[in-house]
């Protein structure tokens, strides 16, 4: 998997693999945009309806594992965590690593809205909020 994700340019890293994050890999796959996913606690559904070609089983809160994922070469990251903080540091670690990322993150409460922006998201959902 490691020599796939390397030889990956320009595509998109997904942080978190719950409802969210398998929407926004969906709309990818449809499009025929290379995604990475990145997921901490499980391993892809097998039974999603699309493949999952880049798999990280890792957090995404770690340079490490952004770094594994290709950040340097990515056009952009969605973070889906379920925790604002986490969204928070995953947006921080990614604009430190890749200044010109375009960013789209996930937020639970009104008050993150802004300090994600702040901290470089280019967009914020609030799923929540939309729902």
């Amino acid at each position: 998997m490691d020599n796939k994700i390397d030889h990956l340019n320009n595509h998109v890293i997904i942080c978190g693999f719950g409802r969210n994050g398998k929407e926004s890999a969906q709309i990818l796959f449809n499009n025929k945009i290379p995604f990475v996913v990145v997921e901490e606690k499980r391993e892809p559904d097998t039974a999603l309806g699309f493949e999952v070609k880049h798999y990280l089983k890792g957090d995404a809160t770690k340079d490490e594992v952004l770094i594994e994922a290709g950040i340097n070469k990515a056009r952009a990251l969605i973070s889906t965590l379920p925790v604002d903080a986490d969204n928070l540091f995953v947006v921080l670690s990614a604009k430190q690593l890749n200044p010109h990322i375009s960013i789209i993150s996930r937020a639970s409460q009104d008050s993150s809205v802004n300090k994600l922006k702040i901290a470089g998201a280019s967009n914020v959902i609030m799923p929540d909020k939309i729902g």
